[in-house]
């Protein structure tokens, strides 16, 4: 089975890359029958930012993301005191 991903990111609903593109994904998918065609609109749905926190938990482990929450917590408290 192949996944096929369509992601399109034009704010003109009916744009010429969007039109090229669905029609790319058309023709890969009939010529693999089991596939399945997944389309993510980037101006419909977009992306949400990627926080520094989430970046640190992956890069060093959960230990960094941890010390970066207590450091933003600890940013909070100062400024809230």
């Amino acid at each position: 089975m192949s996944r096929i991903l369509l992601i399109t990111s034009s704010p003109r609903l009916d744009s010429h890359s969007t039109k090229v593109g669905r029609s790319l994904a058309g023709r890969l998918a009939s010529n693999a029958p089991n596939s399945t065609v997944t389309h993510r609109d980037l101006t419909r749905e977009p992306l949400r930012h990627i926080e520094v926190i989430a970046i640190e938990g992956v890069a060093f482990g959960p230990d960094a993301a941890d010390r970066a929450v207590r450091g933003a917590l600890d940013k909070v408290a100062a400024i809230a005191a």
